[in-house]
């Protein structure tokens, strides 16, 4: 539809071309005769779609050789979206047509009759109804109100109603507002937008229109469409909405922002405020939700963020803290400490906010569960991180709210890529394009650039889309992309190179974000013969993982000390051998059967390094060879080339296998495998990755086939602990 005037939001064309059957000439003529908006809203409506003029003179044709009975029959036929020839025979009853009326149709080739009513190509339905008049359309939706409000059906008697109504009807519109919360409740956010959409048409003008228009736009949002929830933003009067709703108009254009990553995303923050002082005094519960995603929409950007100060942020926080007393206060109070207190005073009060997400329900964790990110990775809580992150991710799915899903799995693939593994990252990853793929959007060239640094891709072409990220206004990713790249470099002894890209980050602290690069710049800085950086980077890291408890953050620090002791910079050079294996092996120690495999691989090839240097080959190979194999597993390819150059230094040879990857498995045949693995069913999995059923039977069998296995036991067994 490249003749539209402006482009066509994805999601939109993906429901235009099922209801046209993908026919050309419909898409042809739907383009030059109609509006964006206008498609837009048709899409989203359970009549038919309009299809043009010349199609709808062939298809009409055949329409107007059956009997006037018939051709009303017809209508109703194609105004019943459910099919169901029960509620379509009643319907024809209420208005008196004969009871074979249908049979016509059948014999003409225009429908197949069962229990349902199928029509034999979309186009016949679109042709039946919008050619019918105005008058008869209208009193097939009443025949069809009284039929549904019969058979208790609230919603679509109340859909049908409106569809019989003229101008503007208040009563009809309350109706449709019901019917609105009924699908909200279920997650039916396609169904909420649309309802409020039409509710808002039957409402006079004023400020009651604008706020169900701005109800339809949250859920339009939500439902993964941002085109037409920027449409329905643009119908809106500011100046007819009251606090409130003024505030809820606010927090949509934000989410918008970040949701189609438009260049306001950076005041999106800042947006979010604004709508909190909106609610002040008037709705306690969406000041508090409006603070958090303050927080939430201020991490994208970081330090691009624009609007704010950062005090000024976590004073407001606080102060909206005391507004009620629940969890959401407890988390903004928690977000406030990473912002203005010291780590030692702050981890207290952080882990409190922590703490809430466990005994949240899946309703709540959807509202809140990304705020988790920031506390979770503060106090180094690599579990806690990870079990929160999924459940959000569950919850969103289960609820149908696309936009959440799609974040949250963009979150899961960037945080992967720090204290996780690359190789679930990219997993992740192809979870997104699926889901993009499920709703239309481009998928082909959806990017994590900071996955991307662990790939064969150049350096150089990995920093210049991350270059691309910030002047979009991503910082947040772009510094998550240099972090990566640094880490790679790491692995190829590229310390120098290292140290300068992460050095401009690490003098510009950003809360919780910066001392996830605090590890690898001091390992840099110690190699370059930054000592002094590297000494202090070391102590800092110490002292965290002293006042967080953190066993992953111990285990970095160890680390960290041992490539000190490593180069003459121990607490006591008498000892310093003893100590640099001790140390090495303390972080093993705290590393194992955690989720951090590339920290407990790093781990083990320091030590296995520093003991082939110190002539001790044979103790060398044990700790190359934990740290090849958990390298693999992780997907973390410059690693393995590291260790096993490391084994062939003490006469080993290199590992040829990949166990991270057995049999050839393609990543989606790998992410299928290990779903199953963990015990989910083929529709679970289907639901996940968003394919069909049979598609996930068609993996699994190659898995088994490329394994040589028969049975979900044995790919557990096969697969071991990932």
């Amino acid at each position: 539809m490249t003749s539209l005037a402006r482009p066509l939001d994805p999601s939109v064309a993906v429901k235009v071309v099922a209801a046209t059957g993908g026919n050309p000439l419909a898409l042809v003529d739907l383009a030059a005769e109609l509006t964006v908006r206008e498609l837009t809203e048709s899409s989203f409506g359970d009549e038919p779609l309009p299809i043009g003029r010349h199609l709808e003179q062939h298809y009409l044709r055949q329409v107007r050789r059956l009997p006037v009975p018939e051709q009303l029959w017809l209508v109703i036929a194609a105004a019943e979206a459910s099919g169901q020839l029960d509620v379509i025979s009643a319907a024809a009853a209420e208005l008196s047509l004969p009871p074979d009326s249908g049979d016509a149709a059948e014999i003409g080739g225009l429908v197949q009759l069962g229990r349902s009513v199928s029509f034999r190509h979309p186009l016949v339905r679109s042709a039946a109804y919008n050619a019918a008049t105005g008058r008869d359309r209208r009193r097939v939706h009443r025949a069809l109100a009284v039929i549904a409000e019969k058979l208790g059906n609230a919603e679509q008697s109340a859909w049908h109603s409106a569809k019989a109504t003229l101008g503007t009807d208040e009563e009809v519109a309350q109706q449709l507002e019901l019917v609105a919360d009924l699908a909200a409740a279920r997650g039916g956010f396609v169904s909420r937008a649309r309802v409020l959409v039409e509710a808002a048409s039957l409402t006079p003008p004023g400020g009651r229109k604008y706020a169900r228009l701005v109800g339809a736009a949250e859920a339009a949002l939500a439902a993964g469409s941002g085109q037409l929830a920027k449409d329905l933003l643009d119908e809106i009067d500011e100046d007819l909405l009251d606090p409130v709703d003024r505030g809820r108009l606010i927090s949509v254009g934000a989410d918008y922002s970040m949701f189609v990553a438009a260049p306001s995303l950076v005041t999106a923050a800042a947006e979010m405020l604004v709508a909190a002082d909106c609610f002040h005094g008037e709705d306690d519960d969406l000041e508090q939700t409006s603070l958090i995603r303050a927080w939430e929409w201020a991490l994208p950007p970081e330090r691009l963020a624009e609007g704010f100060s950062w005090d000024a942020l976590g004073a407001r926080l606080l102060a909206g803290a005391d507004v009620k007393e629940g969890k959401p206060a407890t988390i903004l109070r928690g977000i406030s400490a990473i912002i203005l207190k010291p780590y030692a005073e702050a981890v207290p009060t952080v882990r409190n906010a922590l703490d809430v997400f466990d005994e949240m329900s899946a309703d709540e964790l959807l509202q809140y569960g990304q705020s988790a990110i920031a506390l979770a990775t503060y106090l180094w809580d690599l579990e806690a991180r990870s079990r929160i992150m999924q459940r959000w991710a569950d919850a969103a799915r289960d609820a149908g709210s696309l936009n959440k899903l799609d974040t949250a799995l963009w979150v899961l693939s960037l945080t992967e890529v720090v204290g996780g593994t690359p190789r679930r990252a990219v997993q992740y990853m192809e979870q997104v394009r699926e889901l993009r793929r499920a709703i239309g959007w481009d998928a082909e060239h959806v990017i994590n650039v900071a996955v991307l640094a662990w790939s064969t891709t150049a350096r150089t072409q990995v920093g210049e889309i991350a270059a691309m990220t910030r002047d979009m206004g991503f910082g947040g990713v772009q510094a998550t992309a240099m972090a990566s790249l640094a880490t790679t470099e790491i692995a190829e002894g590229g310390y120098a190179d290292a140290y300068a890209r992460l050095k401009p980050f690490v003098d510009d602290p950003f809360f919780h974000v910066t001392a996830m690069m605090w590890p690898d710049f001091a390992e840099a800085a110690v190699h370059s013969g930054h000592t002094a950086e590297a000494v202090a980077t070391v102590e800092k890291l110490e002292t965290i993982a002293r006042l967080s408890g953190s066993s992953w953050a111990a285990g970095v620090a160890w680390r960290a000390r041992a490539l000190l002791g490593d180069h003459g910079l121990g607490a006591d050079p008498q000892v310093e051998s003893g100590e640099v294996e001790a140390s090495f092996t303390h972080s093993i120690q705290a590393l194992e059967g955690s989720q951090a495999l590339v920290d407990l691989g790093r781990a083990h090839l320091g030590l296995g390094e520093w003991l082939r240097r110190t002539k001790r080959r044979r103790d060398a190979r044990p700790h190359l060879h934990a740290a090849a194999d958990l390298f693999a597993r992780a997907g973390a390819e410059p690693y393995v080339a590291r260790a096993n150059r490391e084994l062939e230094a003490t006469g080993e040879p290199a590992r040829d296998s990949d166990p991270g990857r057995p049999g050839n498995l393609t990543e989606q045949e790998l992410t299928v495998a290990e779903l199953a693995a963990s015990g989910r069913t083929n529709a679970e999995i289907a639901a996940t990755m968003f394919l069909s059923a049979n598609t996930i039977d068609y993996h699994l069998r190659k898995v088994y086939r490329k394994l040589e296995i028969s049975s979900r036991r044995q790919l557990a067994d096969r697969l071991g602990d990932r």
